[in-house]
């Protein structure tokens, strides 16, 4: 079997070069996409920061919320959700009743007690 070559097939070679480099570089723009505000700003909420940390926060249900964190990793749990508690509160003008992680993700259900 005969093997062509991107010239043979009628593109150039800088054109070749270039399809060749498009998956090696939908990655790295794929996951800079998905990080702090360029991720937060995708999501439907308003954009609360506390302590550095940016939330995207919105209400579900009278008295409830879900916020979500992007650009943070594993390493600093504790923090965001103290800072996903205040931004509750923030975003809210009510206090925090509860607040809860989902399993390996930095979103966050917070139940509030509204006067």
């Amino acid at each position: 079997m005969r093997r062509v070559s991107a010239p043979d097939r009628g593109l150039s070679a800088a054109r070749a070069a270039a399809r060749r480099a498009i998956p090696a570089l939908a990655l790295p723009l794929a996951l800079s996409a998905c990080t702090g505000d360029m991720a937060a700003s995708l999501y439907p909420g308003a954009r609360v920061e506390v302590g550095g940390d940016v939330f995207t926060v919105r209400a579900d249900t009278p008295g409830t919320m879900t916020l979500r964190n992007f650009a943070t990793g594993a390493a600093n749990q504790a923090r965001l959700f103290d800072n996903a508690g205040r931004a509750a509160a923030l975003a809210s003008g009510c206090a925090v009743a509860t607040l809860s992680q989902d399993p390996g993700a930095n979103v966050y259900r917070a139940t509030l007690d509204c006067p």
